[in-house]
């Protein structure tokens, strides 16, 4: 299953998307009032003290983040920082100085860093956003491959993604899907297959039909399914054609948006992947702050 029709609906940003460094990028969703990262990080949060519970407060954590671009999602989970305060630290330069840029941005983010036994692992396409992630520390491993055109992992890369015990994602899905969804879970969390999990934690912008992802993880022995609870604003929507063709496209799938798209911003869903042994405790736990 491709998404070739929703993502003609949307607007597209690859011209700032991988850029040496993420003001332009930055620039852009701050423009639009991006603010599903911010949103997601409490789900985020209760899958990784989850999983410390769950394996015996073991010491360490892997998180995998698919669609990573410059670590942002790393930003905000594993350190003390909103979108806001890392947005406006990056509009306090201009980003023409990259080694400047990195040095400054390493030190600022050290300052922060709030999950020290939690490391991230990146997958997207855009390699020079993964590599500034790297560069930056946001990042332990970087993997910049297109699964969705072909593009394999190596053997190395293969080894990254066994030691995660947590997948995120953040926006990715419709612009992947289960070419890249499915040598991934053939890996994710092989490396400790004695420990709970993994867990996956996505959101998922409601103009994509989910069923293709929810087939891929089946097809795979995990259940995913959407937490419940209302939709996470994702951004404004950039045109006024850009709300009326993605409203168009839920309108066709008999979904409502009164109350979310139609009020001028994407909105997305929460959904919990995991093995059928664990999946209740996992829905639990992410969906519930009092867990």
């Amino acid at each position: 299953m491709e998404y070739k029709t929703a993502n003609k609906a949307k607007a597209s940003f690859d011209d700032v998307y991988d850029a040496p460094t993420p003001h332009a990028y930055l620039e852009a969703m701050t423009r639009l009032g991006y603010r599903i990262g911010d949103q997601a990080k409490p789900f985020f949060t209760r899958a990784i003290d989850h999983m410390r519970r769950a394996n015996l407060d073991q010491a360490h954590s892997t998180v995998l983040d698919l669609g990573c671009s410059y670590g942002i999602g790393s930003a905000l989970v594993l350190h003390d920082c909103t979108y806001d305060s890392l947005a406006d630290f990056f509009t306090e330069g201009d980003g023409s100085d990259v080694d400047v840029c990195i040095k400054e941005t390493t030190e600022w983010l050290a300052q922060r860093r709030c999950h020290a036994d939690v490391k991230c692992i990146g997958l997207d396409q855009a390699a020079n956003a993964v590599r500034f992630g790297e560069q930056t520390g946001l990042l332990a491993r970087g993997i910049a491959k297109n699964l969705e055109i072909g593009e394999t992992l190596s053997s190395e890369e293969e080894s990254c993604i066994r030691q995660c015990d947590i997948l995120f994602s953040t926006g990715a899905i419709g612009y992947v899907g289960p070419k890249t969804l499915s040598p991934i879970l053939k890996l994710l969390g092989k490396a400790e297959p004695e420990n709970v999990g993994p867990i996956i934690v996505a959101t998922v912008l409601r103009m994509f039909d989910p069923n293709p992802i929810v087939n891929c993880f089946q097809e795979h022995d995990y259940r995913f399914e959407k937490l419940s609870g209302p939709p996470l604003p994702q951004r404004n929507f950039e045109t006024k054609d850009e709300q009326q063709r993605t409203i168009q496209l839920l309108k066709e799938r008999g979904i409502e948006t009164a109350g979310s798209e139609q009020t001028g911003a994407l909105f997305a869903d929460v959904y919990v992947g995991g093995r059928d042994s664990d999946f209740d405790h996992f829905v639990k736990a992410v969906s519930n702050a009092d867990h």
